[in-house]
Parts: structure tokens; sequence; C-alpha cells
């Protein structure tokens, strides 16, 4: 694809030379204008997204003295977190599974609204000038929905169809976010506080559905499901504020969301949740074992260690502690 073809249709139309800023380019901020990217940019400028850090940094607390080197391929920096979240609708079409939609769960369960969702984010991974309007009334028509939750149960199918709709706003949201106009963007923030209204009503639910109990894998997937879909959509707000305004003030919020202590295999293989079952009740006899953590428990678990594999949730988790650490070569599923 040439250059041209990378502009936004405001400066591709004008015969201008856009300087590709997503989600608004300079020019059509500069002049007030609806930017749009036919072809959205793959990677966000990474010297902005380096000063971005800089100015983010101050308003959380200071790293370890000593670098920590952990094994994460590509390196969990702003740019990457910024394509991954912005990616997250796409990732769903095409594999029906993202860092907080378990494929094996969504098959389980009832999750009607995430069946919609589905089929919304195959569209908007094909979106155009001629059907972007058709996308966002739709999205708009299923955010309706997807914001209405039944009274607070204990039924863990009413659980689950909750945890659905929120999903899918989480990825509506998404679409709205980094990938809509001026209109689109503006809706999706003043409904931040609301979306984060429901979260916190879903990690209520499930705490008093734990309530000290050791849940068998199926239940823990659609707790674990809630906690990582909490997660993101807080995590969502703070990389779009980084972005969209070069700093955030939101970094100590997600510090004081639970965060699974369980290894990243137990998302995908009841085998691996056994096994650290186990080893969990064979290490309580010493004394108490924690299922949950925060992301600054996490760090400083990994502290303990100089290499670890990462899955892409647990990146998510480091990145929003704002350490100061130095990211060494590895994978990151």
């Amino acid at each position: 694809m040439s250059l041209r073809r990378q502009s936004c249709e405001i400066c591709f139309r004008g015969r201008r030379k856009c300087d590709l800023t997503y989600p608004v380019c300079r020019r059509c901020q500069t002049r007030n204008k609806q930017c749009v990217y036919a072809y959205p940019p793959p990677d966000p400028n990474e010297a902005e997204a380096r000063r971005s850090m800089a100015v983010a940094r101050p308003n959380v607390n200071p790293g370890p003295a000593h670098p920590v080197e952990i094994e994460a391929e590509p390196p969990i920096t702003i740019a990457w977190i910024f394509n991954l979240l912005r990616d997250s609708p796409r990732t769903f079409a095409a594999k029906g599974e993202n860092v907080f939609i378990n494929k094996i769960l969504l098959l389980q369960r009832r999750a009607d609204p995430l069946l919609t969702a589905f089929g919304i984010c195959a569209a908007a991974a094909s979106v155009n000038e001629r059907n972007r309007p058709v996308l966002f009334r739709a999205v708009d028509a299923q955010m309706t929905d997807a914001l209405l939750f039944a009274p607070p149960a204990e039924d863990e199918d009413l659980l689950a169809m909750d945890l659905a709709r929120f999903q899918a706003a989480v990825l509506y949201q998404t679409i709205r976010l980094f990938h809509g106009g001026p209109e689109q963007r503006d809706i999706s923030e003043r409904q931040e506080y609301l979306m984060r209204a429901h979260a916190l009503r879903l990690l209520a639910r499930v705490f008093h559905a734990e309530n000290g109990q050791t849940p068998d894998w199926e239940t823990w997937l659609l707790h674990e499901s809630v906690r990582r879909t909490v997660f993101v959509a807080f995590k969502l707000y703070t990389i779009y504020a980084v972005a969209r305004h070069g700093t955030c003030t939101e970094m100590a919020a997600l510090d004081m969301l639970p965060v699974s202590a369980a290894p990243a295999e137990a998302w995908s293989s009841k085998d691996s949740y056994d096994q650290w079952r186990a080893s969990n009740n064979e290490a309580a006899i010493i004394g108490p074992i924690r299922d949950t953590t925060t992301a600054s428990g996490f760090f400083e678990d990994l502290r303990l260690v100089r290499r670890v594999h990462l899955d892409s949730f647990q990146g998510v988790v480091l990145s929003a502690t704002c350490r100061s650490v130095s990211f060494a070569p590895a994978v990151i599923a």
C-alpha cells in the first residue's frame, strides 16, 4: 500500500501529506475535521508512544532499584498494548477468542450477546467508507442491550449472560474508540464510568460467589473471564487516554483490580488448572495461598525470577505497573 493510501481521507482528498497520527492526525485536529482512516495505521508512532510513557510515569510510584529482565516478545511497550487492544475485535472475529474471551467458555455457556458481537467484529474488520455508517448504527443499537444487567443473583447462567453482555460492550467501545470518528469516540468517553460501574458489579458477584470456595475448572473459567474482561475494560480507557491526550491519571485504579495467581496455561487447560490446585493444596499446609493478586503483586512475584513465559493477558497486567522494567526478547502467546 502506498503512503498516500495510508493517509486519512481528508489529507488524501486534499492531496496533503498526512503525519499518520492515529486516531486523529495533527492536520485534522488543527482544523477540527473528522479524521477517518480507510486503512488504520498498523502501528502507532513509536516515538510518540515512548513520549507518552514518559509523561504518564510521574503519576505512578517509582519502580525497583534494579531492572527485571523478563522474557517477552515483542517488547511490552505502550505501542504493543495499543495494538493488542485496538485489534481485539479483529482477533475475536478471526479466532473466536482473544485475551479476555475464552472460546471454551463461549461454546459451553449461553452467550447470545457475544455471538452477535462476533458478527459485528467481523464487519468492523472490513469497514470502509460505504459501510461505516451501517457498522456504527449496529454498534449503537447493540450497546443499548449490552449495558443492561439482570439483578444480582448467584445463578451462574445469569452471571455468564451478564458477562457476555459486558464483553460485547468492551468490544463495541473498542471499535468506537479506535475505529470511529469524533462522535463515536465522544459517546464512548461519556460512557466510561458507566462501563466501570458495570465492571465492578460483576467483580462483586464473583467475589461473593467464590466466598472461600474452591471452584471447579469450568466455574473458574467463568470467574477468570470476569476478572480479565474487567481489567481489559479499565486498561482500554487508560491506554486510549495515553494515546489521545499523552497522559493518564487512572493507573492506580488498575492496581486495585484482582488478577489470577494461576499459571497462564490454566486459561486453556483443565489439567494445568488441576495441577495448580493440587500444588496449592499442598502448600496450604504451611500457610494460606492466594488465588488472586494485583498487578503490583504479579510484578513482585516476577522479581524472584529472571526468565518467565507470559501470555498476552499477563503482558497487559505487567504493563499496568508502569515500573522501570527492562524487557528481554522471548515469546508472548
